[in-house]
């Protein structure tokens, strides 16, 4: 079917168009997107996302709903389908993936929007309101949780690969992530998702190592909590109060100690040193947990070699 462009409609001053031809088998569903697309029903259980500037279907995949969809909507970044039975399954739009299903009481008889992100869902005997979590609320929560993988997906599932925001969103994921698995306590998984942020304080970083800074040294700004940094302490502290959090406590000192020494392993393992390969105060604590790495491992082979040997490799050392 061609499009006939600019037809007039009479007095009224609109103007229509054919967009897209059905072949007729199925009752057409149609739920307006973001921009410049829609998902059609094409089957009474698959939507097909079409981009209205282009007149083609986008270079997406399929929606698959479990059952047949009675009713179709779509509200921020997500589209949902209604078997009428009052099941709600809810896909993103960016990755086509089924990220949520509600269960609703009766019958499903009307979905539209609202606004500010918003659907109205109406049953036979109630009306259903549909909010987004706000994103940053959804990241912080992942991430408090650990869940780096998913919170990168949520961010793929926001925000387009188009979109400059999502370049934006994940930078500050790199940050955000790092600290929160600082704070989990693995420090070489931290400094990997640090060396990949553009504007990264190393100096943050450098404060649980106080104890090797040159006397006087001083962060450059202040902390700000927003960063998703934690209140810096000595990273003996910061480690004894982490494990004395977890449940069932942890806060032996072979724990302790154990884990003070993977902080101070990632450090020497040139994490530390690449995030500011220039900075001389970064190269002195480098040095300084290098030195305490070496006799920690040394004093170690050294008890393994037995008294006598131990105290001629004590001596050459």
């Amino acid at each position: 079917m061609k499009p006939a462009l600019g037809r007039l409609g009479g007095r009224t001053g609109l103007a229509w168009e054919d967009v897209c031809p059905l072949d007729g088998k199925h009752t057409p569903r149609i739920a307006v997107l973001p921009g410049t697309e829609l998902l059609l029903l094409i089957q009474e259980n698959v939507g097909l996302f079409y981009n209205l500037s282009t007149k083609q279907p986008s270079p997406k995949n399929m929606v698959t709903w479990p059952r047949k969809v009675t009713h179709l909507g779509a509200s921020a970044n997500y589209v949902f389908g209604s078997s009428g039975l009052g099941q709600l399954d809810i896909f993103g739009i960016q990755d086509q993936k089924n990220c949520q299903t509600l269960t609703l009481d009766g019958v499903t008889v009307s979905i539209c929007q609202a606004g500010a992100g918003r659907a109205l869902v109406a049953a036979e005997t109630s009306v259903t309101c549909l909010s987004p979590i706000p994103f940053e609320k959804q990241v912080k929560k992942l991430l408090l949780q650990v869940r780096i993988n998913d919170a990168r997906e949520l961010i793929t599932a926001t925000y387009g690969p188009e979109d400059p925001e999502r370049q934006l969103q994940l930078q500050r994921f790199q940050r955000l992530a790092g600290w929160a698995l600082f704070r989990d306590l693995q420090f070489l998984q931290a400094f990997e998702h640090f060396m990949y942020c553009v504007d990264f304080r190393v100096d943050q970083v450098l404060m649980f190592w106080g104890r090797h800074l040159p006397a006087g040294w001083e962060p450059a700004t202040s902390r700000h909590e927003d960063d998703g940094s934690p209140e810096p302490v000595d990273i003996m502290d910061f480690v004894r109060r982490r494990l004395a959090e977890r449940q069932p406590p942890e806060a032996g000192d072979a724990a302790v100690s154990a884990n003070v020494g993977l902080a101070n392993a990632a450090g020497v393992s040139r994490k530390l040193f690449s995030l500011s390969r220039n900075s001389q105060v970064t190269a002195c604590v480098c040095m300084s947990l290098l030195a305490v790495h070496n006799l920690k491992k040394h004093e170690e082979n050294a008890w393994m070699l037995g008294p006598a040997r131990a105290a001629a490799r004590v001596w050459h050392f």
